[in-house]
């Protein structure tokens, strides 16, 4: 029999909000955002926590905290096996500015602690909604009750720019289990008849279906009793402890006494009674009103202890006061609060503002508020009434100075505390426009913009204040940030005036602190027909601006979907276009034409710093004609000069997407060619990048890297690409060898990584022991007779003996191929020595490989500047194998030489299997043994070559999980192996989905 309970964290934490997730961007590392109110999900009621203030993602607090849930107290009986961990919980997402700007927080990750087990659950939707997450696992009951057990919800970042908020709540984890099926045998004796007293019903509902309620607020308790007997009369003491305060009763049976503690005396009627009491939550954490039937005082006993969630009020504020203001101006902004407490009621909340905000009237539809101004500070004092957890107030006010103001918003109803401090920037009115620098996006990059799409643009900014101490007294009061000064800005459109232009344009935030490059960032959604400009601001014209240095960078305008981040302004030489002219240090210029001589590019670096990479491309290869040929190695060529020692760097881009790099250091004052890589270095790429027809699009950058302690200065010039080829001969057999695989780009699955002999420069000229077998025959010469009986045969190991040639070439490069191939041809050691095979397969032979060891050297002589080789390759397995894999389903044929070990995939009916061979009798079962158990749906992978039996799982979200059960083969299996027919059957028990199996010849 199945049975389920379900439990509730009593611990839960969560990630800092300190906590770095990303720090790829030092200038913005990107950190978590805190759930509030986290004691909400300890109990299944309608309260929830909120992750308040999510940033976008291009905000610092733009990912959710994750979540840990533990000590669930899990209490289960002995003698089970478990069947499934269920976790439950519910989220939506809120947003703070329309219907439709909702941040995009994808599926959480949802882990068990202290069981390997996780899984994705659902993406965060629009509606607050119930989910469930199913681990269909069978760990020990030790690991489940175990106070190291828990559950982590993991969020992942918000995708969007939409700021927002989560809500998270009905956290709880669910225990299937099936009790072991025991026998007892044995007769129980009746000896005395007793009245028994039962509590069988506990609460029915807090606040109607609540097991929390907040501190300060009133919940009912249910209780009933049932006893055998009818007209019993029982009293129980109902203990609340510190925690909660006794209110009335409110109905039911028999009656409530307070004057010694809080007893309840009734008579059953009719075997039944029921009362309902109110109470009212003291104290904040999970408390338990505990009932004791104390009908006999000589024998009282513990019969129900009720557990209750008190939690603390969350007030979350959302200002709407403008960042910025003009002095001597009236503003109207308003004030929204909102209560996690869905009983929230009334509140007393005050606002406070400095002398210099005047107040001028306050208007709400939730209470009533009033005013004052003072000399020392003006006041709004609000009695709150919540409409559905929600409240706002409307506030007008005059702007008599100009300064940086705060607004405090606090909760004065109990102890007072600060909800909420904003503050405003007031600018004087006299202050007029600041000085700006204004960009027209020019036609060619306006022209690739799309109608409706939203765009980024972002700037570095630094601004520092000029070092006179007799002018600037203090800097930090003289830098202050208003309206439009020291930010970054986009308009779109035609303008009037300066004034109309700042008015209409989008900005971004200002820079905070002097003498530091900050990154400022702004937003535009794009009108076809509207010219667009962008505008850098610096101090207002009227308040010493010419003390004011302001930098900036090159803004960068990014389409918002794609926009990973701004890198910092590149380290680039001077003049770019330097670093490829032909004119080198040593070259005679007499005779070279003034225009064609370009300054060598310069690169500048710091101590510990490195340049930007500068890339070549376009290459010019009209020259370079190759029909049959293979690349062997590359060099770059560079003429340099540099006053200390530095280290270049020089990146291959092939087109494949793939790069290679090599590295050289420069010592002091060299000056000169220098080149990097050589006729037989392809820069840890492979034969296969170098396409000859794609040559022209190989692309070299270069990155010059200061290590040491000292600044450095590198001039380079005359860039040059060599290419290093073999032109090929057709006459010859080719073979190719591989000694691993990779992972083949559009199937995904995994292949040989085959290298041809062609680019060795080798010619094969024979091969020996291509086909067949070497054998092991034991004979029986039976006595007095002249007749001899084999009676056992074994394929052994064998030779393949291969003779080719290396030549068309000078005689130091064909030593250097040799060596090449020597490398080629050598087995690969694991950590251990123990060698991994190379396979090896020709082009006249192409439908099959051999596995070999070379155990010997190369044998090698040189003949009229010819190396003629011959090697010995040892064939393990005595055979050569397909190169296509045999793929049957039950019925099917190995039509090898030998022997094969397949491997069968099958799709189990029932919990166990019996896997049968019809043409041989082999025959494998697999058992039941109470731990990882198969179970109906379950994909079985028999490995015969290896021994091993796998079952995969296909859970609800897709994925497989993957489990060894070898252990449950029963010890008289087979391990099949097969040659010729064969038909496999698994009767009622499984179904044979495919054998494969590689076929010896």
């Amino acid at each position: 029999m199945v049975t389920t309970q379900k439990f509730y964290a009593k611990n839960i934490t969560q990630t800092s909000e300190n906590t770095v997730w990303n720090s790829t961007n030092p200038q913005n590392p990107r950190k978590y955002r805190q759930f509030v109110n986290l004691d909400a999900l300890k109990a299944d009621d309608s309260n929830y926590a909120t992750c308040s203030n999510l940033a976008g993602k291009n905000g610092t607090h733009n990912r959710p905290s994750t979540v840990t849930f533990t000590n669930f107290n899990i209490s289960l009986p002995t003698d089970i096996i478990i069947k499934k961990i269920v976790v439950g919980y519910a989220h939506n997402k809120v947003s703070y500015s329309s219907k439709t700007a909702y941040p995009n927080v994808g599926a959480p990750t949802i882990s068990l602690i202290n069981v390997s087990a996780s899984g994705k659950g659902n993406a965060v939707p629009i509606n607050y909604s119930k989910y469930t997450k199913s681990f269909t696992i069978s760990p020990n009951r030790s690991k489940i009750i175990s106070s190291n057990f828990g559950v982590k919800i993991n969020y992942p970042v918000n995708s969007n720019t939409n700021p927002g908020a989560i809500k998270l709540g009905y956290c709880w984890v669910q225990v299937v289990y099936e009790k072991v099926q025991k026998q007892v045998s044995g007769a129980v004796k009746k000896t005395t008849t007793s009245t028994n007293t039962q509590i069988v019903e506990d609460i029915v509902g807090i606040n109607s279906t609540a097991t929390s309620v907040f501190v300060g607020d009133t919940c009912l308790i249910d209780v009933d009793v049932t006893t055998s007997a009818a007209n019993t009369p029982l009293k129980f003491e109902i203990d609340l402890g510190e925690d909660f305060t006794f209110v009335e009763k409110t109905e039911g049976d028999g009656t409530i006494t307070s004057d010694d503690g809080l007893f309840w005396e009734v008579l059953t009627a009719n075997t039944t009674a029921h009362i309902q009491f109110s109470v009212i939550g003291a104290t904040v954490g999970t408390h338990y009103i505990i009932i004791t039937d104390v009908t006999n005082p000589n024998d009282t006993k513990i019969v129900k202890k009720i557990g209750i969630v008190t939690l603390a009020e969350q007030l979350v504020c959302y200002p709407s006061l403008p960042t910025d203001g003009i002095e001597n101006d009236t503003i109207t902004y308003t004030l929204e609060v909102f209560s996690t407490n869905p009983l929230a009621v009334n509140k007393e909340l005050e606002v406070t503002l400095p002398p210099e905000i005047v107040i001028d009237g306050v208007d709400t539809d939730y209470g009533s508020a009033t005013f004052e101004n003072g000399a020392e500070k003006n006041l709004i004092t609000w009695e709150v009434e919540f409409q559905e957890q929600h409240a706002e107030i409307e506030i007008t006010v005059d702007l008599t100075s100009s300064g940086v103001y705060s607004q405090v918003f606090k909760d004065i109803t109990d102890d007072e505390h600060v909800i909420n401090t904003c503050s405003i920037h007031v600018k004087p009115e006299t202050l007029t426009v600041p000085f700006y620098s204004i960009t027209e996006v020019a036609d060619e990059m306006y022209n690739r913009f799309g109608q409706g799409v939203n765009y980024n643009v972002s700037c570095y900014m630094k601004v520092e204040i000029t070092d006179d101490p007799e002018t600037v007294a203090d800097e930090q009061d003289l830098f202050e940030t208003y309206a439009y000064n020291y930010r970054l800005g986009v308009v779109q459109g035609d303008f009037q005036n300066e004034i109309e232009m700042l008015e209409i344009a989008e900005w971004s935030d200002p820079i905070s602190n002097l003498s530091e490059w900050q990154l400022l960032t702004v937003n535009f959604n794009f009108e076809e027909g509207k010219p667009i400009h962008i505008i850098r601001t610096g101090e207002y014209i009227e308040n010493q601006a010419t003390f004011m240095d302001v930098y900036f960078s090159e803004a960068c305008i990014i389409e918002q979907s794609v926009n990973d981040g701004f890198e910092l302004p590149g380290n680039y030489p001077v003049p770019i276009h330097g670093i490829n002219t032909p004119i080198g240090y040593n070259d005679d210029l007499e005779d070279v034409e003034e225009d064609a001589i370009v300054s060598p590019s310069v690169f500048n670096m710091a101590k510990l710093e490195n340049t930007t990479g500068v890339r070549l491309y376009d290459l010019d290869t009209d020259e370079l004609v190759l029909l049959n040929a293979v690349v062997e190695g590359v060099s770059v060529h560079l003429d340099v000069q540099t006053d200390k020692s530095t280290n270049l760097l020089c990146k291959l881009i092939m087109p494949n997407g793939k790069v290679g790099s090599r590295s050289i250091n420069l010592e002091d004052e060299t000056n000169g060619p220098i080149s990097i890589g050589g006729k037989f270095d392809l820069w840890g790429l492979d034969f296969e990048d170098f396409n000859i027809e794609s040559l022209e699009d190989v692309e070299i950058e270069v990155i010059a890297q200061n290590p040491y302690l000292y600044d450095s200065v590198l001039e380079i010039t005359n860039a040059l690409l060599e290419y290093h080829y073999l032109e090929l001969d057709d006459s010859f057999i080719e073979f190719w060898i591989s000694k691993e695989q990779t992972i083949d780009e559009d199937t995904g699955k995994t292949v040989e990584k085959w290298i041809s002999s062609r680019y060795y420069n080798m010619s094969l000229r024979n091969a020996e022991g291509v086909l067949g077998a070497n054998n092991d025959v034991s004979y029986y010469q039976v006595p007095g007779s002249d007749k001899t009986i084999p009676y056992l045969s074994n394929i052994v190991s064998k030779d393949l003996d291969l003779e080719f040639s290396i030549g068309n070439c000078s005689i130091e490069e064909a030593t250097i191929f040799l060596q090449r191939v020597g490398n080629l041809f050598s087995n690969r050691r694991d950590e251990f020595d123990k060698p991994y095979l190379n396979k090896i397969k020709f082009s006249h032979i192409p439908d099959i490989f051999y596995e070999f060891i070379l155990e010997n050297r190369i044998k090698e002589k040189i003949e009229t500047g010819i190396y003629k080789c011959t090697v010995s390759l040892n064939i393990p397995s005595g055979t050569a194998y397909s190169i296509e894999e045999s793929v049957t389903v039950s019925q099917g044929a190995n039509n090898g030489i030998a022997k094969v070990s397949p491997t069968i995939q099958l799709l189990a009916l029932e919990d166990t299997v019996d896997l049968t061979e019809r043409k041989t009798g082999q025959n494998l079962n697999i058992i039941t043994t109470g731990t990882n158990d198969i179970t109906p749906n379950d994909y079985i992978i028999i490995d015969c070559e290896n021994m091993k039996v796998t079952k995969n799982t296909l859970e609800e979200d897709g994925t497989f999980t993957t489990v060894d059960i070898t252990d449950h083969v029963d010890f008289d299996s087979k391990w099949f192996s097969i040659i010729g027919e064969y038909d496999f059957d698994a009767g009622e028990t499984a179904l044979v989905q495919n054998v494969r199996f590689r076929e010896r010849w």
